[in-house]
Parts: structure tokens; C-alpha cells; sequence
């Protein structure tokens, strides 16, 4: 589920939580989910960015701030798989999707990291798939 609405970190973890059933917000921890949400943002024009804006951040549950390890806050679970931009090998934050192609779709999403979770951006909050 994207949040389209822009929030802090804390904020949008709390959306998350109450609106996707408990959920947080999203963990990335393969290549496949990083080219599935991708592609649910290439399908969604309004998830985009356009010309009125230059990016669009998105907040994930990844973080990196008290052991020097990146995880996943939703899952904790340690990255096995990171798209963070080439030659961008951050020590510390919290990781966010990075929209910065206006162009339509954009051919590419990486990560950035967030020294603050107090800057106001989009959202993913985690989905599981539920099997009976």
C-alpha cells in the first residue's frame, strides 16, 4: 500500500501499523520485491513523479542506527540484497525509495539514506500475502 500523503518516519510507521493490519512500513529484501514495487509505481501515474515536482522519496522500514548493520525494522531481518544509488554507500539512516526521473515511468528507483526521520515524504507500507 503506497501513502501518498507526505509524513515523518514515525508518522508514517503509525499509518502503516493501523492501516495495513499491523504491517509497518515495507522491507525490500530481494530484487524481485524491489522490481515488483517498481513496477506498481510505473503502472500508477499518481505515484510518479510529474512536473510539478522534481522527486519523490518514499520511506521503507531499513535502517542503520545503533550497530552499524542494516535491517529491515519491520521484519528484522539484515539486508541480503541493496539498490542504494552507485558509488552512494551510506554508514547510517534510514533508507527511503529515491524518485528523482520526471521522465514517464522512471527507468530506475534506488535508495538513499536519510540521516533524519523527521523529513516529510511518501510511504510503503508492508503487505503480506496471507495462504490458506
Amino acid at each position: 500500500m503506497f501513502v501518498i500523503s507526505r509524513q515523518t518516519r514515525s508518522e508514517a510507521s503509525a499509518i502503516c501499523t493501523e492501516a495495513a493490519l499491523g504491517n509497518g512500513l515495507v522491507a525490500i529484501p530481494t530484487e524481485l520485491h524491489h522490481a515488483y514495487i517498481v513496477s506498481q509505481i510505473a503502472m500508477q501515474p499518481e505515484l510518479r513523479v510529474n512536473s510539478s515536482t522534481s522527486y519523490n522519496d518514499y520511506w521503507t522500514s531499513g535502517e542503520n542506527v545503533i550497530d552499524g548493520v542494516w535491517t529491515w525494522s519491520t521484519t528484522l531481518q539484515p539486508f541480503n540484497y541493496t539498490k542504494f544509488w552507485p558509488e552512494h554507500n551510506p554508514s547510517t539512516g534510514y533508507v527511503s525509495l529515491y524518485d528523482n526521473r520526471n521522465i514517464n515511468p522512471s527507468p530506475y528507483y534506488d535508495w538513499d539514506s536519510r540521516l533524519s526521520p523527521e523529513t516529510s515524504q511518501r510511504s510503503i507500507c508492508q503487505h503480506f500475502v496471507l495462504s490458506s
